[in-house]
């Protein structure tokens, strides 16, 4: 090595982990009110509460919230709260967790309306625990969820990581405007890919009302199906026609979003064969149907509720 090399320092910049969660008790969706007689409840860990439709009010510390679809309930460990939904019709996203970090303090108080990157990111880590885990039994003394049998400990380390995301992310939105002005905003994709891909891409952006097979996309660049699944797959992680869904349920979500269309007509302008087909596909893509989402998509405007 030379001596230039020898006595050259770098600058590390270390991990401050402002979100360290520890542990991981459960991961749920409630489509009722487990809890006909609201009580005060105390746990020695942090629960975060997510109204997905209906709406009611948060007591803690002395101080009642009112919260409503897309308001996210903070219920820190080792505090006596009270959560009372007021409609008849309910369901929420709940996960429970251990975080001793400072940081958390800031989600203390009223109920912060989530922006759609914030709620959807909450859904998919949801969706995530309950892939990997399951229950535990009801004989067993201990209460939660177990990790399922030969899950990956990197799959593990995955949940945890976007557990702690989403922490950051939120926070950063309400404390850190000037760095994260626009928390929608996302890097160009196309970076790295080929042009058969990236033509393809924008093919399948550009006829979202149509009905494509694979067939037609094919005949459009001239390639076989073959040539162009295997580099599509080994360039986006997914099928022509699987990225083709993923595109039609995400503008399906700003349509729901953005415009005053029922269903049947974005089904319609999206070419899905049927609106109950649409709504199935839907489903299994958000994990929610339309209309629960619609009842919880936020604007994009952002709001703490008082």
């Amino acid at each position: 090595m030379s001596d230039c090399m020898s006595k050259t320092v770098y600058n590390l910049i270390p991990n401050e982990r402002m979100f360290s969660v520890d542990a991981l008790l459960t991961a749920h969706y409630f489509t009722y009110n487990p809890i006909k007689e609201p009580y005060e409840e105390q746990y020695p860990f942090t629960q975060i509460i997510l109204a997905i439709e209906g709406e009611g009010s948060y007591h803690v510390g002395g101080v009642s919230y009112r919260f409503a679809a897309g308001d996210m309930i903070f219920r820190p460990a080792n505090q006596s709260s009270c959560v009372c939904w007021s409609s008849q019709t309910v369901h929420f996203a709940l996960i429970s967790f251990s975080c001793t970090t400072d940081e958390m303090e800031a989600f203390r108080g009223a109920p912060i309306r989530l922006i759609r990157e914030e709620s959807e990111s909450l859904f998919d880590l949801i969706k995530l625990c309950h892939r990997m885990c399951e229950p535990t039994p009801e004989t067993d003394e201990l209460r939660g969820m177990r990790i399922r049998e030969n899950t990956p400990r990197a799959a593990l380390a995955y949940i945890y990581a976007s557990l702690e995301r989403f922490l950051a992310m939120v926070y950063c939105r309400l404390y850190c405007p000037d760095v994260f002005p626009d928390p929608l905003q996302k890097a160009n994709s196309y970076v790295g890919k080929s042009e058969l891909v990236i033509q393809t891409e924008r093919f399948l952006q550009a006829h979202l009302s149509d009905s494509l097979s694979m067939i037609d996309v094919c005949a459009q660049f001239g390639v076989s199906q073959t040539a162009l699944s295997k580099k599509f797959h080994a360039e986006t992680g997914c099928g022509v026609m699987e990225y083709f869904n993923k595109l039609k349920i995400e503008e399906a979500k700003e349509l729901i979003y953005q415009s005053s269309m029922n269903f049947t007509q974005i089904a319609e302008a999206l070419g899905f064969s049927s609106v109950g087909y649409f709504c199935k596909r839907f489903k299994a893509s958000v994990g929610m149907t339309p209309t629960e989402y619609s009842r919880c998509a936020p604007k994009r405007h952002v709001t703490i509720v008082k």
